[in-house]
């Protein structure tokens, strides 16, 4: 098509202009014509087409008539049927460019030619791709609260109009801590403002108040999860849960747990429960609580029921999810795990992961561990609560409380955290749904001792 049909065109073209030019030589237009020829001789057998220099107007209607006898059928040539051909001769024109270059590669071919594009940000910035330099009449960023500047930057040079997706509550985009610590110096801002995406900069401008829309309901959480979630970390939005029926079998679900959420609690354990960092590590680790969620791991597999639900479902990546605030502490549960009879579920069922590696991901039960537990914080009520550390913002938390489908055990120390504070903030709200019997506290203790069966329902 392009080698033939492409040529013919534009010699029927340059062949046209020029019969309707009085000051082209005649010369000129018979060397048109001898190559237009010799064209149409390429595809139409021998003496089937008959042309005269003084017929040189009548020319492109007696190649159209024989061109369409190829096809031995009458049809019409109207405008549309003349520019789906240059559509063909265009798309013919990208392909073999994009196959007989030095970088040979489909990818510029595909992506010039398609009505919808997706990829990375970073991605889409490939200048192989040359998407950059094509104007996108629509370009919709998702996650671009978690885009930084630069990466946001991209998809935006090739838009017309543009849709950012994001949740400036959960996580932020990633800087490098020495790079936030020297901007921060040698630019004299907060690490707050540095940290800040420029989505939640333009969501919380006066354009938002026309430009900005937020959604209140998720289909993610059940209601319990979700009033913790909302309460604390979206007030005044009203969130709501638009999925009030498990996705996991009842026979499951009354092996698990009755309510939506559970606390499992440090708090008796006084300094058996503290945190700790392993050498030579900033990390930080609590073995009282990696114990805790083995034992309940433990009791669950030792169920038939569960075991072969464990095994056999495939709607999600894994059915049972365990998030660490420390990464140091994923890596002790995983040590532990493999040691135990729940090992042959890890990744097969069970996976284990920090807080950072989990947004936008989900199970339908999820184990959240604090590891924070100390008396290094401030003096409240006459106790010294819990120093935090990066637990003090409230984007990993939420990202953290937001991860569970049907079931939520949160393992840690409840009544200890600083009033003001995301995980205080939560407490506050569990110990409201535990109070209405829609919330279980569970004893860390009878976990650890591997003794089922101590289970109390507070109110």
């Amino acid at each position: 098509m392009e080698t033939t049909i492409n040529d013919m065109v534009s010699s029927i073209e340059r062949l046209s202009m020029a019969s309707r030019d009085p000051n082209d030589s005649n010369k000129r237009k018979h060397n048109l014509l001898m190559s237009l020829e010799q064209q149409i001789a390429s595809v139409i057998p021998e003496g089937e087409v008959s042309t005269d220099d003084n017929e040189m107007l009548e020319v492109p209607n007696a190649v159209v008539s024989q061109i369409i006898k190829l096809d031995c059928r009458p049809i019409g040539l109207g405008d549309d049927k003349i520019e789906k051909l240059r559509e063909i001769i265009r798309l013919a024109k990208d392909f073999i460019g994009a196959s007989s270059s030095v970088s040979r590669s489909f990818e510029p071919f595909f992506a010039g030619t398609r009505q919808i594009v997706a990829g990375t940000c970073v991605g889409l910035g490939r200048r192989s791709l040359g998407l950059t330099t094509t104007p996108f009449d629509l370009v919709i960023v998702d996650e671009a609260a978690r885009c930084t500047a630069s990466e946001l930057l991209v998809p935006l040079q090739a838009s017309r109009w543009t849709v950012m997706v994001g949740d400036h509550a959960q996580l932020q985009p990633h800087h490098e801590p020495a790079v936030v610590e020297r901007v921060s110096r040698e630019l004299k801002l907060k690490r707050s403002d540095i940290l800040v995406s420029d989505f939640e900069r333009v969501f919380c401008s006066p354009y938002a108040e026309t430009g900005g829309f937020s959604l209140q309901r998720q289909y993610r959480m059940l209601p319990a999860i979700n009033q913790i979630v909302s309460k604390t970390f979206y007030p005044g939005l009203n969130l709501s849960a638009g999925r009030h029926e498990p996705v996991l079998p009842p026979s499951v679900l009354e092996k698990i747990l009755e309510n939506e959420v559970a606390w499992v609690e440090t708090d008796s354990l006084g300094k058996a429960g503290y945190e700790t960092s392993p050498k030579g590590s900033s990390s930080k680790v609590n073995e009282a609580e990696a114990d805790a969620i083995v034992g309940l791991i433990e009791k669950w597999v030792a169920d038939d029921t569960v075991a072969r639900w464990l095994e056999s479902q495939t709607d999600y990546e894994a059915g049972i999810g365990v998030i660490c605030m420390y990464a140091a502490q994923r890596d002790l549960l995983k040590r532990k795990l493999n040691m135990s009879c729940a090992s042959r579920y890890l990744n097969k069922g069970l996976k284990v992961g920090t807080v950072d590696s989990y947004q936008g991901k989900e199970n339908p039960i999820v184990i959240l561990s604090l590891v924070r537990n100390n008396k290094n914080g401030l003096v409240v009520n006459g106790e010294r609560s819990i120093r935090e550390g990066f637990l003090i913002a409230p984007n990993r938390i939420n990202v953290a409380f937001s991860r569970a489908m049907d079931r939520l055990f949160i393992v840690g120390n409840r009544n200890a955290w600083r009033p003001g504070t995301p995980i205080a903030s939560a407490a506050s709200e569990f110990s409201e749904l535990a109070s209405q019997g829609r919330a279980t506290v569970i004893s860390a203790d009878t976990l650890i001792d591997r003794s089922i069966g101590n289970v109390e329902q507070e109110g």
